[in-house]
């Protein structure tokens, strides 16, 4: 055994502080990106449910309960997506078939 701080530890664990910072910090970017996204769905779905509720008519009556919010915001992002990955695609195969394919949302 020597004085040396560090030589004295066993190999495997001669690492484990920096391998648990590292994995600290990957959990912590994981958690900051996964609130970010969170927060994008839920202000993109309360901005669609109270417009839809503008357009009937009934903006200060909100049926909608708060934790639908982030459930629109969802919808409209995979709505919103899937249509333009289909349209995309639609439009090669069209172009090349000369045919019309049906929408997968409709």
């Amino acid at each position: 055994m020597t004085d040396r701080p560090g030589e004295n530890r066993p190999a495997p664990f001669f690492g484990l502080g920096a391998d648990l910072k590292a994995l600290a910090g990957a959990i912590g970017w994981l958690a900051g990106a996964m609130s970010g996204v969170v927060a994008l769905m839920y202000a993109v779905g309360f901005l669609c449910a109270k417009s839809h509720l503008y357009m009937l008519g009934i903006e200060t009556h909100s049926g909608v309960p708060a934790g639908a919010y982030v459930e629109i915001g969802a919808k409209f992002f995979y709505i919103t997506l899937c249509g333009r990955l289909w349209s995309g695609w639609r439009g090669g195969l069209e172009a090349r078939s000369g045919g019309g394919l049906a929408s997968p949302l409709a």
